[in-house]
């Protein structure tokens, strides 16, 4: 599996566990995919790099996830 592959997994998982407001109901499960995604961060596109922060950012303040 290719580190773009692993990256667009991770992404994928992150945004199913923000859609699902997760980060609310189990906040570690979240900070472990966002946690394997900064080790890829050279790889990840700026979009993708904007998307974590704001899911940190609602992780931080436990906000509903609308996107």
């Amino acid at each position: 599996m290719t580190i773009a592959q692993k990256t667009e997994r991770k992404m994928a998982a992150l945004e199913h566990l923000m859609n699902t407001q997760m980060h609310i109901k189990l906040p570690l499960s979240v900070i472990e995919v966002l946690d394997g995604l900064s080790v890829c961060w050279d790889h990840l596109s700026e979009d993708d790099r904007d998307y974590m922060q704001l899911a940190s950012d609602a992780l931080s303040t436990k906000t509903e996830w609308k996107v």
